[in-house]
């Protein structure tokens, strides 16, 4: 009934139709041009499946751990319609919103912000140590992370924050348990989706599969995204607390190699 085209660089539209029992359900039609959407039905398939075994596991049905999913309804290899999710925002757009928030921390336009990194990158292109350094010398020190104060201002009422806080780094640490086995990569900040209502993480855009990343010209060289600003969300433990137990969990629950697809069964 109604359609709405994104700002993204494919202008995916995002379509609204009534369904059989009168309520309204939304969609995202999408057609990637250099992708194939039937890695992201694959891995919502994969995601099912590792959900079911957790839910059999003791610790893990504690934890209420679940990997966030959605409807992905493949047309052609190029086109179909993903499932929208409601009451999301990019984690970027969240971290974005933090930095505002701080006044003892001038965050410039997202241009210079970007010219400076290059020019880091380019000065210590090969020499990922010294690059480290650089990283942690002359950007952490300007804009350390405040993914925290977003946690307080949309969680107000304590209860409520160490629950999300907590959905957020389980959510974190299963995402990036499944991600390890099947070699996900692109994990930037617009493809990592938070729940505004419950912090838990929702995934999108699996293109970047089995390794994919490290074969880019610059390679991806970590196994999923740990940044500053995502440890700084999951409280003082950081990742060694509740998201390091969670992976480990995610893990064991799922030990049989035979369980994660190959690039071969993952487009039959």
């Amino acid at each position: 009934d109604s359609c709405v085209a994104m700002y993204s660089k494919a202008k995916p539209k995002r379509i609204e139709v009534e369904a059989a029992d009168g309520s309204r359900v939304k969609f995202l039609c999408k057609r990637e041009n250099k992708g194939d959407l039937r890695k992201d039905a694959r891995l919502m398939e994969l995601c099912a499946v590792v959900n079911r075994l957790l839910a059999q596991d003791a610790g893990a049905a504690r934890r209420s751990l679940r990997l966030r999913t959605y409807a992905v309804l493949c047309l052609n290899e190029e086109c179909g319609l993903l499932e929208w999710v409601e009451a999301t925002g990019p984690i970027k757009a969240q971290i974005d919103e933090a930095y505002k928030t701080q006044l003892t921390v001038r965050v410039p336009a997202s241009g210079a912000t970007r010219q400076e990194l290059n020019r880091l990158q380019k000065k210590h292109e090969g020499n990922a140590a010294e690059l480290g350094r650089a990283f942690r010398r002359d950007v952490l020190r300007r804009y350390p992370p405040v993914f925290h104060q977003w946690f307080t201002h949309q969680f107000s009422e304590p209860g409520r924050w160490l629950e999300a806080r907590t959905r957020y780094t389980r959510s974190a640490g299963t995402w990036s348990a499944l991600g390890h086995c099947v070699g996900l990569g692109d994990r930037h900040g617009e493809n990592i989706l938070v729940d505004l209502r419950s912090a838990e993480l929702v995934h999108v855009d699996f293109d970047c599969l089995f390794d994919k990343g490290v074969t880019l010209r610059v390679p991806e060289i970590v196994p999923f995204r740990l940044t500053p600003n995502m440890v700084d969300g999951m409280g003082v433990w950081g990742y060694e607390g509740p998201y390091r137990s969670v992976m480990t969990l995610s893990l064991t629950v799922t030990p049989t190699p035979t369980l994660y697809p190959t690039p071969q069964t993952l487009t039959l």
